[in-house]
């Protein structure tokens, strides 16, 4: 992988809030192994693996859904669907079957030879008849009880829903402390006079009142804690209602078909005498062609099973892979800590040194005790800071890129070659004098590199001791003096 031009060359389209240039398509592990590249801590294995374990979790996420739904589909009362499974039970059903058919062929050998002395019965009808009553106080139980789970899921919704608004505005209004906590005064916002400084620690830089703000932070993330809590145990709770719900109105279909089936059997038994033996032949032709479906439908579930047995081989195979490239990753970053560690430390000095030596527009620069960047988050903060006028914006990125390539000059652990190009040292409003410092300066640091280095600026505004030819090049363009040149050809 080359360097990255990003975090080499910074042009006026650019974000001022971000570290790297625009570019379309652009992620997370890119931008950090472009940082990590920078900083002297990279290897194409661990690229790579980056990669790979993002598809391998996406796509073992897959492979687990689909085996969810193979295995609640087509699973059956808990049991696992595995091929043991179904050839056990294909033998237990094959063998009622066959016991059934051999009682099957004794009733209808005794009803041929007993046929003047079977008498009628009225049995088949109360039994059916009962059947059809016990199947329909089921029905009734189970969808009482569903109505009653529907019901109450559908307030644990509300609830849930009521939670999570509060919890956005908690989260709000903590931010919302944060930066207030952040926000000094250096003019009155009333008559814009300049503020005074307070003795009082943690005191406002406004009315130079004491306030715990601790107090006000703790209450917050009490608050957020509780909620937080309480949604996830409704969560949980709604999770099981779910599931029983499923479970409920799967019974209710079952139960509503065996109603019907009832329902016509006993339709039938009132309209056609029958006898003891009949009836018995009759239940037990019933109980066989019960059986054979499930026979049949254990048949159709050996592709499901060959398909599940595939999708756990590739889950399996997955996981390899993804423990594999996480050891990768592991030895990676275990083995360039140091590194990483010793150059964001280096650049962050740089930085420090180029933000105190700022002219004196922004509070938070002169004090600055931290600097703070993330490459795949693509920002950078200031004691915590992130938020600044858009001209400090622009010299805050600027130190950053700036620092970047001078720390690199000064170490040769660095991969950074050195080279820096930069069109925004009077971007957003720069002030003459305060862009002329910054380019003293980065000329102060890239004449003091132990390294060869070539840090190029483009600026209408350069510091008059700076305009010499030892350092500029080209002409000074002006709107009579112009960079493209047309003549006419006579």
């Amino acid at each position: 992988m080359s360097p990255d031009p990003r975090l080499l060359y910074s042009d006026q389209l650019s974000s001022v809030e971000k570290l790297f240039r625009n570019q379309p398509f652009d992620d997370a592990i890119t931008r950090q192994t472009v940082g990590h590249l920078l900083l002297g801590a990279f290897s194409e294995d661990y690229y790579a693996a980056k990669l790979n374990l993002k598809a391998f979790e996406a796509e073992i996420k897959d492979v687990i859904s689909r085996i969810t739904t193979l295995t609640r589909l087509h699973g059956r009362d808990g049991h696992p669907l595995t091929q043991e499974w179904i050839d056990q039970e294909y033998a237990r059903l094959q063998r009622d079957l066959d016991g059934l058919n051999k009682q099957i062929e004794t009733i209808e050998a005794q009803v041929f030879s007993a046929q003047f002395e079977d008498r009628l019965s009225l049995n088949d009808q109360q039994d059916t008849y009962a059947r059809v009553q016990s199947l329909q106080a089921e029905i009734g139980q189970a969808r009482e009880e569903l109505d009653y789970l529907e019901l109450e899921a559908s307030d644990s919704d509300e609830f849930i829903a009521s939670l999570t608004k509060k919890l956005d505005a908690l989260h709000e209004s903590k931010m919302v402390v944060d930066e207030l906590n952040a926000l000094s005064f250096e003019f009155c916002p009333a008559c814009f006079a300049p503020v005074e400084g307070t003795t009082v620690q943690g005191a406002c830089s406004l009315c130079k009142q004491a306030s715990d703000k601790s107090q006000v932070k703790e209450r917050a993330l009490r608050l957020i804690n509780e909620y937080a809590r309480q949604r996830q145990s409704s969560f949980d709770l709604q999770t099981g209602r779910r599931k029983r719900i499923s479970d409920l109105k799967a019974k209710l279909t079952k139960l509503t078909e065996l109603w019907e089936q009832a329902g016509r059997h006993y339709t039938v038994s009132l309209r056609s005498p029958t006898t003891e033996l009949r009836t018995k032949l009759r239940s037990l032709n019933r109980e066989a062609g019960y059986a054979q479906r499930e026979l049949e439908e254990l048949a159709g579930r050996k592709s499901v099973i060959a398909e599940l047995q595939e999708a756990q081989q590739q889950r399996d195979d997955l996981q390899k892979k993804i423990d594999g490239v996480k050891a990768i990753i592991e030895t990676s970053e275990k083995r360039d800590r140091n590194q990483i560690s010793q150059a964001r430390r280096s650049i962050e000095l740089e930085v420090l040194d180029f933000l105190r030596r700022d002219l004196e527009r922004q509070s938070t620069f002169m004090n600055a005790d931290s600097v703070n960047f993330d490459f795949d988050g693509d920002r950078i903060n200031v004691n915590g800071e992130s938020f600044f006028s858009a001209s400090s914006m622009v010299y805050l990125r600027n130190s950053f890129i700036a620092s970047f390539a001078v720390a690199a000059a000064n170490q040769s652990s660095f991969s950074h070659p050195r080279f820096l190009l930069m069109d925004t040292v009077e971007d957003k409003g720069m002030e003459p004098e305060r862009s002329r410092n910054f380019q003293r300066l980065l000329h102060e640091k890239s004449s003091a590199a132990v390294s060869e280095n070539q840090m190029i600026i483009a600026t209408s505004m350069i510091a008059p001791e700076l305009d010499i030819p030892e350092i500029t090049v080209g002409e000074f363009y002006t709107h009579e003096n112009r960079t493209l040149r047309i003549s006419s050809v006579e």
